[in-house]
Formats: structure tokens, sequence, C-alpha cells
């Protein structure tokens, strides 16, 4: 810790200097140097602290305050682009509205798999559908860690969704089916169009996300 804070201090003084010369200096919005200043200097002065309980991972400390230091800039950045979260109610709201997900899951080799998915939001769960040799299917399988993104671009506005999936393959795939074809169509069309959703021929799962975090933006 003795190591680091200083470092953070000779980073404010030259960053004072580098605002005082150059106070045109092209910034988010019109937020004032010393404002935007002060905000990274925060941040770093709470990342000295953290780093110095404990440098060596994995230190639950040192990830505690890791998240701390994350929430720190998801504030700055929202004071910096003038951005805001969604209410309890706009949330609720914004994930029966948006037809499409994109729902991310942990390949084999490590990377990132990203599908874009029809989804349903109730009684706090996120379910969607997918065939049983899916690639999200097999990933889930083996890690149950997941995330989703939902989000519009008019207005700029989304939620990005950390939870554990569960895969249920006992489940009456017709009634599933209409009922998260409804959300999509009407009802009646939905009793009619969901066996073109989901073909007979292919075995399908269940795949229900409960949401564990969720990160909210709205730039309208």
């Amino acid at each position: 810790m003795a190591k680091t804070v200083p470092l953070v201090f000779i980073f404010a003084v030259c960053s004072s200097f580098f605002f005082s010369k150059f106070e045109d200096v092209q910034r988010p919005l019109n937020l004032s140097a010393a404002t935007y200043l002060s905000g990274i200097c925060w941040i770093l002065i709470r990342s000295s602290v953290c780093v110095g309980l404990n440098f060596n991972p994995p230190n639950q400390n040192l990830k505690s305050c890791e998240g701390k230091i994350m929430h720190e800039v998801v504030l700055l950045a929202h004071k910096v682009w003038g951005g805001r979260h969604l209410t309890r109610e706009e949330t609720e709201s914004f994930l029966k509205e948006v037809r499409t997900a994109r729902f991310c899951s942990h390949n084999n080799d490590e990377t990132i798999h990203a599908a874009p998915v029809w989804f349903k939001y109730e009684n706090g769960k996120i379910v969607i559908l997918t065939p049983k040799r899916s690639c999200k299917a097999r990933n889930v399988k083996r890690n149950k860690n997941v995330s989703i993104l939902i989000d519009v671009e008019k207005p700029p506005r989304g939620l990005l969704i950390y939870g554990k999936a569960e895969l249920d393959n006992e489940f009456d795939l017709k009634s599933t089916a209409i009922w998260l074809c409804e959300k999509y169509m009407s009802k009646e069309k939905a009793k009619d169009q969901w066996r073109i959703a989901t073909s007979p021929a292919t075995d399908w799962l269940k795949i229900t996300v409960k949401p564990e975090r969720m990160a909210s933006f709205d730039y309208g």
C-alpha cells in the first residue's frame, strides 16, 4: 500500500497540471476538469487501498474490493455520460417488453458463446427453449453460470443479467411453447405457430435462469 498511494498522488499532480494547461480538452459532456479528475482519483485511491490489503489472489478482501471498485467505475460512467439505472418497475416492464435477448454461455475452450433468443420473463425468472443438442444446452450442462444481455438502441437502455441456468427436459413442450410465443403474437396465432417454432423432430429443453445480479443502464 505504501508504494501504491504515492503513485496516486503523482498521477493526481500530473493530471492537475494537464487539465490546468489544457482546459479546453475534450471531455464527455460539460464536466469541469476538477470534477472529472476527482472521480478518477477517487477510483484510484480506492484501488490503492484495496491492493494494500493483500495483493496475492485469490484473496476475499481483494475480490470484494474489486467489486466495489467496479461499482465506483459504473457510477462515474453514469455521471460522465448522463446515464441512470432502471428502477425496479422499469426493469420489470423492460423484461416483459423487449423481444430478443443475447444468451451467453461458456464454451469448452473457455470462449463465450452468444446467441439471440426469444425469451419470457415471469415470476423473477427468464425462460427460453432450445434444442437438446444445441451449443447452449451443452454449455449449460457443463457450466451453469450464464449471462444475458437485453438491450435496445432507441433510446439506449438495457440490462446485463448474471445467473445460473437450470435445464429441464420434463416439461410439456406444447403448453410451454404456446406460453412463450404469446409474447410475440396473439394467443390464437401462438396455438397455430408453436409447432413451426419448435420442430417436433427435435428434442427440446427448457432453460430457466434465475438472476443473481443485474446491471442496468438508460441513456435515453
